[in-house]
């Protein structure tokens, strides 16, 4: 099929019809400088082949599932896909020609006129996540791919985009951030309770330990005392040996009051006393 052919079965859209009408007189009075009709002849069957391969990629990107619109750098839309009229729900020529930013967000304009700011023609194209307006006026998220469209002479002429609703992944991905967040608070707690639980450990040990201390000590004493205790029991018991070995009765009298009281254990007393 020749390039004529196609050219009458294609709808003749350019894939990036700006205002176009200054590209069309500039092309216009080039053809009419171009010295012989021969010449001219060439230059007419090339822009016709050229305008039949952008008719063919436009009707690629018309195919598209993709949202793909094309503004002016004032703003003004100049080209909508039919899936981006099926988004919003309007006709094309309703879109065409109105500002961009109607189909926005509050504050999502300004985002996007910095990010295609900062495009060039040596790094053309960006992504960026974008809140919009939908059919229903209510707001979604997108991802836009932005191209920078530039002309022959290297001057920034339309921007292009490539949308995709990504409300559910934002959604999802706000739930997810909402979930780590409040792992971490519950991590951040059970740390605290770990701390004053840690905390209180160490004070009832050291009151473990104080006490232990003292008992240690107490023990310690009792020992002492009963060790003396048990030495004088064995000196109380030499002397009433003595005592019983007298005939003066006061001695004896003496004697046996001392044998009785010597009579039970000696620490019994003071194991009675003994903490528990």
């Amino acid at each position: 099929m020749s390039e004529q052919e196609t050219s009458a079965r294609t709808p003749r859209e350019p894939l990036f019809p700006l205002d176009g009408s200054d590209e069309a007189r500039e092309l216009a009075q080039l053809l009419q400088r171009l010295p012989g009709e021969e010449l001219r002849r060439r230059a007419r069957e090339l822009l016709q082949v050229i305008d039949v391969r952008r008719a063919r990629m436009s009707g690629i990107v018309e195919d598209q599932a993709e949202l793909v619109l094309r503004f002016h750098t004032g703003g003004r839309v100049t080209f909508v896909n039919r899936a981006a009229c099926e988004y919003w729900r309007r006709e094309r020529v309703g879109m065409l020609g109105r500002p961009l930013a109607r189909l926005l967000a509050t504050g999502s304009w300004p985002q996007l006129r910095r990010e295609a700011i900062r495009l060039s023609a040596a790094s053309p194209t960006s992504q960026v996540r974008i809140r919009i307006l939908d059919a229903a006026k209510q707001e979604r998220w997108h991802r836009w791919t932005l191209r920078a469209i530039y002309r022959a002479d290297g001057s920034r002429n339309e921007f292009q985009v490539v949308a995709r609703d990504v409300t559910e992944e934002q959604r999802q991905q706000h739930r997810l951030a909402q979930h780590i967040a409040e792992r971490r608070r519950v991590e951040e707690k059970l740390r605290q309770a770990q701390r004053r639980l840690e905390q209180r450990v160490r004070r009832r040990t050291a009151q473990l330990e104080g006490s232990n201390q003292w008992l240690r000590d107490e023990i310690r004493r009792r020992q002492q005392v009963e060790a003396l205790l048990l030495e004088h029991h064995e000196a109380l018991r030499a002397l009433v040996s003595q005592l019983g070995a007298e005939s003066d009765p006061e001695r004896l009298a003496l004697a046996a009051a001392l044998a009785q009281l010597l009579a039970g254990p000696p620490t019994e007393e003071l194991s009675a006393g003994e903490p528990r």
